[in-house]
């Protein structure tokens, strides 16, 4: 479920949520269980903003932990 304007436009299958958390600026996506969090933690929102609208609601198969998360899956 969206928690914010951000999470309405992300097409990425892995993405979960997007925050503003202590002090630094945070991407939240599914682990590699179902009781896992992957968590990108950006110290600048510049560059929060660049990952998040760049791969999270674009570009999401030439993300880092998209392909990852995509290959691990498959091979279950």
């Amino acid at each position: 479920m969206a928690t914010n304007w951000r999470d309405l436009y992300a097409k990425c299958p892995f993405y979960l949520r997007c925050l503003h958390a202590n002090g630094g600026w945070v991407i939240d996506c599914q682990g590699v269980t179902d009781a896992s969090i992957l968590r990108w933690r950006f110290r600048k929102k510049q560059d929060f903003e660049i990952q998040q609208r760049t791969f999270c609601c674009d570009k999401f198969e030439r993300c880092e932990v998209y392909r990852m998360l995509n290959e691990t899956f498959e091979e279950e």
